[in-house]
């Protein structure tokens, strides 16, 4: 996914948006498969794989947003192509799409009623598999928020998830999750706002076998009670952020457990009309991507800046570092191998230019570097692409 975010063209007096567009990126990756300088290619991967690769993706898509008195229908829909000059069996298609109901009823009520489907190429970031497979994400969500007072607001949430691989030696990470949340806030009369939030996560990995001598669960769940705030200091600074703590209590083997603090917090500045700086900073829960674990503890740090050079030129770059702890792993009572701890650094910079109202160009680089404490694991990575969208 590329860095450059393009915000659409409203039509319509009423404030709607119909829009159709189609988009062409080429991508070029230096080290497709997220090898160590250690491995030889040809050993890992055999004579039909090659460690760099262009991939060309052709996407048409497009996006309805439309009002019907206080209610408002989100329509977006996303098909991708995806080819590879060098690794063709890599060739797939990909889809990103959302249905969302804005819906709000008498004086008080508000929500959103909405569905989403993903499909996508897994990673090879996280793992040593390199034959193709395909994830495919469902998504089901029901919000609502009721405000009884001009300062006191109630909200409530749920939502269900799935994930599968199509690849059957990947089947073991399909997961199944069902979430909720409810939580109060208070918003001053300078509109900032503080509150308290519970959330709970039930998350079943169905395919994944127990045995006798493995400790990696097919079962847990996840309790956060926190606090929430969104401050705007002044006219250009704003800060918003998640605290809490949160207990993660596997079905089989409590001896995987998690209990800690949880948190995001992130910083916006907007020195001038024309700039933006984006902090943020996690200590996160997040679903294990690999075999050898059943979650991961994220913490890390971001940076991003967003420039308008021009009324058609934006510039945008970000800096990124993550530390992931791979929790819950299988293995005997004395397992052989050291707990897996990742930390990846990634440089981001872009261009759009948009030389008229419906057509825009694309260019961006990205470098990424991991260590890793498991052995050929370590990577360095760059990539750069090229990009062009037309919207009617």
């Amino acid at each position: 996914m590329g860095i450059l975010t393009w915000l659409g063209t409203a039509h319509g007096a009423n404030d709607d948006i119909w829009q159709l567009y189609v988009a062409d990126k080429i991508n070029y990756d230096d080290n497709l498969f997220r090898l160590s300088d250690k491995v030889n290619p040809t050993l890992l991967l055999g004579p039909d794989y090659s460690r760099y690769d262009f991939v060309n993706q052709l996407s048409v898509g497009g996006k309805i947003h439309y009002p019907i008195s206080r209610q408002r229908v989100l329509v977006e829909l996303r098909a991708d192509d995806n080819r590879f000059i060098q690794n063709r069996r890599f060739d797939h298609f990909s889809t990103h799409d959302t249905l969302t109901w804005q819906w709000a009823l008498g004086r008080g009520w508000s929500g959103n009623l909405g569905y989403g489907y993903q499909r996508s190429l897994a990673s090879f970031a996280y793992t040593q598999f390199f034959l193709k497979d395909v994830i495919s994400q469902q998504d089901g969500f029901f919000d609502f928020g009721y405000t009884w007072h001009p300062r006191w607001k109630l909200s409530a949430g749920l939502r269900w998830q799935e994930s599968t691989h199509s690849n059957r030696r990947r089947r073991a990470l399909n997961r199944q999750e069902v979430s909720g949340s409810i939580g109060l806030s208070y918003t001053t009369p300078s509109k900032n706002s503080l509150g308290l939030e519970y959330r709970y996560s039930d998350v079943d990995l169905p395919n994944r076998e127990l045995k006798p001598d493995t400790l990696l669960d097919d079962h847990y769940r996840i309790q956060t009670l926190g606090a929430v705030a969104n401050w705007r200091y002044s006219g250009k600074t704003r800060v918003e952020g998640r605290f809490g703590y949160s207990m993660l209590e596997n079905r089989h083997y409590p001896q995987r457990d998690f209990s800690g603090v949880t948190f995001r917090l992130s910083a916006e500045w907007e020195p001038t009309g024309k700039t933006r700086f984006n902090l943020a900073g996690w200590r996160e829960l997040q679903p294990s991507q690999t075999l050898d674990a059943s979650y991961m503890v994220s913490q890390g740090v971001s940076l991003y800046q967003f420039w308008n050079a021009t009324a058609k030129i934006l510039v945008t770059g970000g800096l990124i570092y993550e530390a992931l702890d791979f929790e819950g792993s299988p293995g005997l009572a004395v397992e052989p191998l050291e707990k897996r701890r990742d930390r990846l650094w990634s440089g981001l910079l872009g261009v759009s230019y948009a030389p008229q109202r419906h057509l825009e160009f694309g260019l961006s680089y990205q470098a990424q570097w991991r260590t890793s404490s498991r052995p050929f694991l370590n990577y360095a990575d760059n990539s750069l692409s090229v990009s062009a969208k037309l919207r009617f």
